[in-house]
C-alpha cells in the first residue's frame, strides 16, 4: 500500500561501532556527528541510534571523554534548533562495558532524564537498556536499545511489555551484536527475535559488532523485521567515518538505505552498503464501534440502527447465535466474531408486554445504546445456575478494545433480580462500568436487570487487552443463584477497538522558598510552606493542573535566608534535574533551616489521579563548604500506596519512605531525595515531610526547597485470572466423588454416575447417606493449576441436580479418604462423626432441577497457601427427601462438577532467603543473588565480635519466604572500636589544629569563632571533646578559633578615658 503523498521523507542516522574514533581518532567521530547537524534540515534527520561499542578500553575514561565530545555535538540547541538536541539513543557493546562504569557516567540515565524523547532505563538507575521516543510526518516511533548480550533479569519481558504499552508506536531495536556476517542471527539475536516478534509494531532492528555488512528479513503472523547489520572497523581509521543513513519515504513507503563517509566524503554503493527496504507507512488503523441487539424482533422493536447486528441465543429465538460484526461507522467488515452460548435453558423474549424497554433518558444505556439497539426484549433465566457467555474472537492482540452491555426487564416488582456480569481470558481490562452498579473487582460488576429502567446501568470495560489468541468472554449470570436465580443476560452490547493514544504525562516544577530576584526558569511555580490548595503548572505548557499543593509547618519555620544557598554542580542529579549555575531551573538561593529537632516543614499533594502514577524528586543546598557533610535534613514520603525510593547513591537510606542527606554544602554532591511509580490511592493524595535528622552532624538541618512532581504513566490494572476444573475437560481428571451409606456400611459408590444425599434411604430406615467430593491438584505450577500462594477472588462449586430434594449443609472434609471410601471405613470410627468435619461453608440448594451452586470461596483460599488441607466437601442431609446430582463419572461431560476458581497469582514463586550472617560480603552478595534476590541496603558498624568485612545481620533473617527480587539488607562489620586520643589544638592556628585532628584520624567538626582579649586571631581557644580524650576513629572535634581582641565601640578612642581626665572643662 502506498502511504499518504503529503507525508514528508525524514531519516535516522546509525553510527556504527566507533570505539577506534574514540581511542585514535576523535576528529572522524567529530566529522560524523558535524554531519548530522549540518545536514539535519535538508535530510529531515530526525534521529540517530549508536550501534554500541562507543569506546575501545572501557576503563579508559580519555576515550569517554572524545566520545562525549562527539556526541554532545548532537545536544546543542543553537546549533540543531532543538531544545533537547536531535534525539539519539545509545546501546552498550563489549568493548563499552567496564569495571569504572564510565558508560554510565557519561552516558548515563542523568544525562538523558527531563528530555523529552527519553523514556527510562532498566534496570532501574541504569542505562545499560533504555528506550527513546520519536515522531515524524504523522508517525510515533519507539527505539528500545538493548545491552550486549544482556544479562539483566526480565530484560526481554521489560522491552516485550514496552512494545505492547506502545503499541501504536512503530518499533526499533537496536543492540550491538544480532547477525553474524553470513546473515544469521547470533544466539542473542535469536533470542531477541523469538521473544519479540509476536509485536507487529516491530518492523526494524540494528546491531553492529561483526566486521561486516548484512541483512536478513523476517515474517511473522504476517508482520516483517529486517535486521541490518554495519559495521566498518576493519576500514583505515578505524572505519574511515562511514555511517548508515536510513531515509524514509512514505509516499513510497520504502526505507532507502545509504552508507557514506562525511570525514572521506565517499558514498559505498555495493548491492551490501546500498539497498532499498519495503516498509508500509500507512496511516495507523482508527478502530470500530460496533453494536448488536440481542433480541431484536422486526414486529416488537420499535427500531435498529443502521450496521447493528442481531445476534441471539435461547429458547424461542430462530436467528444465528454466532456472526461477524460490522462497524456501525461504515458498514465495513471488523474481522471479529461475536458467539453466544448458554447453559441452562435460558428464553429469547422479545415481547413488549414482558421483555423491557430503554431505559431512562440520560442514563448511561440510553446514552450508550439509544437510537442504535432496542432494549425491548430480554433474554431470561433457565434453571438455576443458569448463564449466558458471550465470546469475541479474531480481535487483534496489539490492541485495545472497550465492551459496554445492559439489560433491564423493565418492572418495579422484579428489584431482587440481579445480574453478575465478569469478564475472563483477558490479559488487562478496567472495569468501567456506571456509577452506582455493584463493582466486585476488576472483572466482575452485579446490578438489577429486573427493573433497570430508571438507572440504566451499563456493565463497561475499557483497556481490554485480548492476550495471543485474540479472545475474551464475558458472562452474564445470576449474582447469587441460591437468594434469587431470576434475572437477565444481555439485550444489547458494544464494542470498540480503541484508538490508543499513550497517556500524556506532565512535570512541574516549584521553588518553595521564592524571594526577590530568583532566577526561576518560566512556569516555575512557587509556593511555600504557607500555601494552601495552591493548583501547580504544567512546566512544558504553562497550563494549571488539577494537583495542588498545601503547607505546613510543626514546631517553627524560618524560611528568610535569601543570600544562603546555590545550585548544584552541573552533572549531579540536584544539578541535572533543576539547573546548574547559568542554566537555572529552580532557584535553590534562599534556604528554610529547621532550627531544633521538632521543627517539620511538610507539602501535600492533592486532587493527584489514583490511575496514575508519580515520581517526586526534591532537594536543598545552603552552598556553604564549611558544612560540608554537616546540616542533615530527613526527608519522608507519607500517604502513598505505593512507591519505589530512587534517592541519589550517597544519600543514608533510613528505610525505604524516609532518606537522609547533607544539605550544607549539597553543591559538590548535588543530592535528591527521589522516589518513583508513585501511587496516591483512592484519596488521590501524599506528602512529603522535612524534618532535621540531628543524628547526623551539624547544628540545624534544612528542609526541602525545591520539587520536581512528574506524572509518568497509569497504574497497571490488575485482572485476576479464572480457572476451571471439571473431569474430562481440558485434560483435568482429578475429581473424586462418591456418596456414603449407613445402610450399606461396607460398600462403595464410586463408580457411579450420580451422588447423592438422603437422611431416610431406604425409606422410613431414617438413616444417612452423604455426599463427598473432592478437585484434587488445584495447585501447582502445571497447565490450569492455581498458583501456590494466590490470593483467591472467588470459588463457585457447580452441580447438576436431576432429583430434588431438601437441601445439604455443605462442611469441609477433616480426614483423608479415597473414592472407594465406604460408610464403615470413613473417618477413624465407623460413620460420620462430628470431628470427621471442619468449617461450614454454607448451604447446598436441591429443591430445583438443573445447576445448583455453592460458594466455596472460603475453602480455596485457606488452601491456596497449605494445599494439603484439602480433603473436599461433605453434604450434610438436611430433610427425608433425598437429592441426586450428576457425578464426575456421568457420561455427559458438561453437567459434571465444576469448580470455578477467580484468583490473583502470587508475583512469583516464594524464595528462601539465604542466612550469610558471618560471610564475608562479597560471598554474601554472591549468594543473595544466587538465589534470585537483590542485595539491597549496605549499612557498617563497629561490632567486637564479627571480623571487619563481615556480614553482622541481614533483613530479612534467614529462611524467610520472599518473592524474587525482594532486596537484602546487609550489617557489614567495622571490626572492633579503634579508639584514638584527641590531639591537643588549643593555641595553635586553626590550619594546624585541622592538620593534627586528620593526622590522628578524626575529622574536623564545627567551626565557630569569636572575638577574644588574650588569644590572638586565628588561634584556637577550646575544642570539644578536650585533648587527650579516646574517641572512636574517624569522630568530629569541634573548633572555637579567636578573632583577636574585639575592636572599640564607634566614635571612642583609645585616648578617651585619659584625655577626660586631664580636661579643663
Amino acid at each position: 500500500m502506498v502511504g499518504a503523498a503529503a507525508a514528508e521523507d525524514f531519516t535516522i542516522i546509525a553510527l556504527p561501532d566507533t570505539q577506534f574514533y574514540s581511542q585514535s581518532y576523535p576528529g572522524i567521530f567529530e566529522s560524523q556527528t558535524q554531519f548530522v547537524v549540518n545536514q539535519k534540515n535538508d535530510l529531515n534527520i530526525v534521529y540517530v541510534a549508536h550501534e554500541g561499542d562507543i569506546v575501545q578500553n572501557a576503563n579508559v575514561e580519555n576515550e569517554w571523554m572524545n566520545a562525549d565530545l562527539a556526541l554532545s555535538l548532537l545536544e546543542d540547541p543553537v546549533t540543531t534548533g532543538l531544545p533537547d538536541g536531535i534525539p539519539f539513543g545509545v546501546t552498550r557493546g563489549n568493548h563499552d562495558a567496564g569495571s569504572s562504569d564510565f558508560y554510565n557516567s557519561y552516558f548515563g540515565v542523568l544525562r538523558f532524564d527531563g528530555r523529552g524523547y527519553y523514556g527510562e532505563g532498566y534496570p532501574s538507575g541504569s542505562n545499560n537498556n533504555n528506550y527513546t521516543l520519536f515522531s515524524a510526518s504523522g508517525m510515533d516511533f519507539i527505539v528500545i536499545n538493548l545491552d550486549y548480550q544482556s544479562s539483566a533479569a526480565g530484560v526481554l519481558d521489560w522491552a516485550d511489555a514496552l512494545l505492547k504499552s506502545y503499541s501504536d508506536r512503530r518499533a526499533i531495536l537496536v543492540s550491538h551484536y544480532l547477525l553474524e556476517a553470513s546473515g544469521a542471527f547470533g544466539s542473542w539475536g535469536q533470542q531477541v527475535y523469538d521473544a519479540l516478534k509476536d509485536n507487529p509494531n516491530l518492523f526494524l532492528m540494528l546491531c553492529g559488532h561483526i566486521h561486516a555488512e548484512a541483512m536478513r528479513t523476517d515474517v511473522f503472523n504476517g508482520s516483517t523485521v529486517h535486521t541490518l547489520l554495519a559495521d566498518y572497523q576493519d576500514y583505515a581509521n578505524g572505519g574511515n567515518g562511514f555511517l548508515r543513513i536510513l531515509q524514509f519515504s512514505p509516499e513510497n513507503d520504502e526505507i532507502r538505505v545509504k552508507t557514506y563517509s562525511p570525514y572521506i566524503s565517499s558514498f559505498e554503493t555495493d548491492a551490501n552498503s546500498e539497498f532499498v527496504l519495503s516498509y508500509d507507512m500507512e496511516p495507523a488503523p482508527t478502530g470500530f464501534t460496533a453494536y448488536n441487539d440481542c433480541v431484536y424482533d422486526p414486529t416488537t422493536n420499535s427500531y435498529i440502527g443502521v450496521n447493528v447486528t442481531t445476534f441471539g441465543v435461547g429458547s424461542g429465538f430462530g436467528g444465528s447465535t454466532t456472526g461477524e460484526l460490522v462497524d456501525q461507522a461504515t458498514g465495513d467488515p471488523t474481522g471479529v466474531t461475536a458467539t453466544l452460548t448458554q447453559s441452562g435453558g435460558v428464553v429469547w423474549q422479545p415481547s413488549t408486554s414482558s421483555g423491557g424497554a430503554d431505559t431512562a433518558v440520560g442514563t448511561d444505556a440510553y446514552n450508550t445504546f439509544n437510537g442504535l439497539a432496542d432494549m425491548t426484549g430480554v433474554i431470561y433465566y433457565g434453571s438455576s445456575g443458569w448463564y449466558v457467555d458471550l465470546t469475541f474472537t479474531g480481535l487483534n492482540p496489539a490492541r485495545t478494545y472497550s465492551f459496554a452491555t445492559s439489560a433491564s426487564r423493565n418492572s418495579s416488582s422484579y428489584t431482587t433480580r440481579n445480574t453478575r456480569y465478569t469478564i475472563s481470558d483477558v490479559d488487562a481490562a478496567t472495569n468501567a462500568s456506571s456509577a452506582g452498579a455493584n463493582v466486585i473487582n476488576e472483572s466482575s460488576v452485579w446490578f438489577n436487570t429486573g427493573d433497570n429502567h430508571n438507572e440504566g446501568y451499563v456493565a463497561r470495560w475499557t483497556g481490554i487487552q485480548p492476550g495471543a489468541d485474540g479472545s475474551f468472554t464475558v458472562r452474564a449470570e445470576a449474582q447469587d443463584p441460591v437468594a434469587e436465580y431470576r434475572a437477565y443476560s444481555f439485550d444489547v452490547f458494544m464494542l470498540t477497538e480503541e484508538v490508543h493514544t499513550p497517556s500524556v504525562g506532565w512535570v512541574a516544577y516549584n521553588d518553595m522558598n521564592p524571594h526577590t530576584g530568583d532566577a526561576n526558569a518560566a512556569n516555575v511555580t512557587t509556593f511555600d510552606y504557607t500555601a494552601v490548595n495552591a493548583a501547580l503548572v504544567n512546566y512544558g505548557t504553562g497550563d494549571p493542573l488539577p494537583v495542588t499543593v498545601s503547607g505546613t509547618t510543626i514546631g517553627g519555620y524560618d524560611p528568610a535566608h535569601p543570600t544562603n544557598g546555590g545550585q548544584a554542580a552541573a552533572g549531579t542529579e540536584a544539578g541535572d534535574v533543576f539547573g546548574p549555575a547559568g542554566s537555572v531551573i529552580v532557584d535553590l538561593q534562599n534556604t528554610i533551616e529547621l532550627d531544633a529537632a521538632n521543627w517539620e516543614n511538610i507539602i501535600t499533594f492533592d486532587n493527584l489521579d489514583p490511575a496514575k502514577q508519580y515520581s517526586i524528586t526534591l532537594t536543598a543546598n545552603r552552598d556553604n563548604p564549611d558544612y560540608a557533610d554537616q546540616r542533615y535534613a530527613r526527608v519522608t514520603i507519607e500517604g502513598a500506596d505505593t512507591y519505589v525510593n530512587e534517592s541519589s547513591s550517597g544519600v543514608v537510606v533510613n528505610s525505604p519512605d524516609s532518606v537522609s542527606f547533607s544539605i550544607g554544602y549539597n553543591t559538590v554532591n548535588g543530592y535528591v531525595a527521589k522516589w518513583t511509580d508513585v501511587t496516591s490511592g483512592a484519596d488521590g493524595s501524599f506528602a512529603i515531610r522535612s524534618q532535621w535528622d540531628d543524628s547526623q552532624p551539624g547544628t540545624k538541618g534544612y528542609a526541602m526547597s525545591a520539587f520536581k512532581l512528574e506524572e509518568i504513566g497509569d497504574v497497571p490494572p490488575v485482572v485476576p485470572d479464572t480457572t476451571t476444573f471439571q473431569e474430562g475437560v481440558n485434560g483435568y481428571s482429578g475429581t473424586v466423588d462418591t456418596h456414603i451409606m449407613e445402610a450399606e456400611p461396607d460398600s462403595s459408590h464410586g463408580d457411579l454416575a450420580s451422588v447423592e444425599w438422603d437422611n431416610d434411604d431406604p425409606s422410613g430406615s431414617g438413616q444417612d447417606k452423604f455426599a463427598l467430593i473432592r478437585f484434587d491438584n488445584l495447585f501447582g505450577s502445571g497447565p490450569g493449576q492455581i498458583p501456590v500462594g494466590s490470593t483467591i477472588q472467588s470459588a463457585t462449586l457447580r452441580y447438576v441436580v436431576f432429583n430434588t430434594g431438601n437441601p445439604a449443609d455443605v462442611n469441609e472434609i477433616a480426614v483423608d479418604w479415597a473414592e472407594d471410601v465406604t460408610f464403615a471405613g470413613f473417618g477413624g470410627d465407623a460413620g460420620v462423626q462430628p470431628d470427621d468435619y471442619g468449617s461450614a461453608l454454607g448451604s447446598a440448594g436441591g429443591s430445583a432441577m438443573g445447576n445448583q451452586v455453592v460458594d466455596v470461596t472460603a475453602s480455596l483460599a485457606a488452601w491456596a497457601g497449605n494445599p494439603t488441607a484439602n480433603r473436599g466437601w461433605i453434604f450434610r442431609p438436611t430433610g427425608t427427601d433425598g437429592v441426586d446430582f450428576r457425578s464426575s463419572e456421568y457420561a455427559v461431560a458438561g453437567e459434571r462438577p465444576l469448580l470455578t476458581v477467580v484468583y490473583f497469582p502470587p508475583s512469583g514463586p516464594p524464595v528462601s532467603v539465604p542466612d550469610v550472617v558471618g560471610l564475608p560480603q562479597a560471598d554474601a552478595e554472591t549468594a543473595i543473588v544466587a538465589a534470585g534476590l537483590a542485595v539491597g541496603t549496605l549499612f557498617v558498624e563497629y561490632s567486637d565480635t564479627v571480623p571487619a568485612g563481615a556480614v553482622i545481620s541481614q533483613n530479612p533473617v534467614a529462611g524467610a519466604a520472599v518473592s524474587e527480587g525482594t532486596p537484602v539488607d546487609l550489617f557489614i562489620s567495622l571490626g572492633p572500636v579503634v579508639t584514638v586520643p584527641v590531639p591537643p589544638c588549643e593555641g595553635l592556628s586553626q590550619a594546624d589544629a585541622e592538620s593534627a585532628i586528620l593526622a590522628a584520624g578524626l575529622y574536623v567538626g564545627t567551626v565557630t569563632t569569636e572575638y577574644h582579649d588574650t588569644m590572638p586571631a586565628d588561634a584556637v581557644i577550646s575544642q570539644n571533646p578536650a585533648a587527650g580524650t579516646l574517641v572512636p576513629e574517624g569522630s568530629f572535634v569541634d573548633l572555637t578559633v579567636s578573632l583577636g581582641p574585639a575592636p572599640p565601640a564607634a566614635g571612642m578612642s583609645e585616648d578617651f578615658d585619659t584625655y577626660s581626665a586631664g580636661s579643663n572643662i
